[in-house]
């Protein structure tokens, strides 16, 4: 697995979030899982949609509070919800 911490602003130049597709992308290739905030939004967001679109398995941990605030990326393969 690997753990990908980034912004999960949408205030992101969109060079970086070509970037982190590509990030999101090379891990599905890789064969490893991405492991990370659980959100759609952002850079993070980002990675996760470029992994699961590369046939990669995406596992997201998100805040109780967050996950209310509908931030969570229901198409994750697994979400963990924590205080």
């Amino acid at each position: 697995s690997v753990a990908v911490y980034c912004s999960s602003s949408s205030q992101v130049h969109p060079h970086y979030r070509a970037v982190a597709r590509e990030v999101g992308a090379a891990i599905a290739r890789s064969g490893r899982t991405v492991v990370y905030g659980g959100g759609r939004l952002g850079m993070m967001g980002e990675v996760s949609k470029a992994a699961r679109g590369a046939g990669g398995r995406v596992v997201g941990i998100i805040t109780t509070r967050l996950r209310d605030s509908e931030q969570l990326d229901p198409d994750n393969h697994e979400n963990i919800v924590v205080d």
